[in-house]
């Protein structure tokens, strides 16, 4: 191979790498700190939406136009797992445990327990691989007498909290799910008209990311159903990645830039040619 070819061909895999996303986590830049370090002092100060121009990979994109929530987090793209499209509603505290496991080493049978610990055994962990998201059925279907959100008893006894404790243990990072709706796609509460005591619980659990659905959403336009929450994440000051799952449908590209620290551009990608 010839070295301009050489030259491209490695470019073209570092561009890959850092642009990939596996649903959740971030992308380590050890190899590139000292080069990046300089770039991540140029964020300017964000305005009253909450955002600043964003620091992409490890080059200073503001002369672009990008624009990202400013609460710390996402200047390299996200990567990590979430339980939706394996486990769908049969989520459990164990599942989310092991499965962080898994990823750190190599396992002979998959196991949804798996989930932490499995980020720790593959080695995928020290890829960059460092969220470990629940997705929807983690919440009792109706509130608390208090009107707050409650974890199911039956699959998440120890309490969120402690799961987080768990995850943390591991040197990864817990990701939830809600929905800017009155309900989520799997009818439990949303979280519409609800967001300050959401965050704050979401917050009080030590959780480091929402991904944050889009059904039941009352016919009310994405542009004004998101920002509440994104508003009241940034009051409980605890950085929590902001995950808007809007599915696209409503140009997010021209607005949640200053909204969220990632957004959907299509709807759920399964195994089909019609997607």
């Amino acid at each position: 191979m010839a070295t301009s070819e050489k030259k491209g061909f490695t470019a073209t895999l570092y561009f890959f790498l850092l642009t990939t996303m596996c649903l959740v986590g971030e992308f380590p830049l050890k190899a590139v700190a000292g080069n990046a370090a300089p770039l991540l002092q140029r964020y300017e100060d964000g305005n009253e939406h909450g955002y600043s121009r964003a620091f992409n990979a490890i080059y200073d994109t503001s002369k672009y136009g990008i624009l990202q929530l400013q609460n710390g987090l996402a200047r390299t793209p996200p990567m990590g797992w979430n339980s939706w499209n394996f486990f769908a509603c049969n989520i459990n505290e164990t599942v989310i445990k092991e499965t962080g496991a898994l990823m750190s080493s190599c396992r002979d049978q998959w196991d949804f327990a798996f989930t932490a610990d499995a980020l720790i055994s593959t080695g995928l962990a020290n890829l960059g691989y460092t969220y470990v998201n629940i997705d929807d059925c983690w919440s009792k279907v109706t509130r608390d007498a208090k009107g707050q959100m409650v974890p199911d008893p039956k699959t998440f006894n120890s309490g969120i909290k402690a799961l987080a404790d768990y995850v943390h243990s591991k040197g990864l990072k817990l990701g939830i799910y809600s929905d800017a709706g009155k309900f989520t796609c799997q009818v439990r509460p949303g979280s519409i008209f609800h967001e300050k005591e959401d965050a704050m619980s979401f917050a009080s659990w030590d959780v480091d990311y929402l991904k944050y659905d889009n059904c039941f959403n009352l016919g009310i336009e994405p542009k004004k159903r998101y920002p509440p929450m994104r508003d009241a994440l940034n009051a409980t000051g605890r950085s929590i990645f902001y995950s808007i799952c809007e599915w696209g449908v409503d140009d997010p590209a021209l607005w949640a830039g200053k909204v969220g620290n990632s957004w959907r551009t299509t709807e759920d990608i399964n195994d089909t040619w019609v997607r």
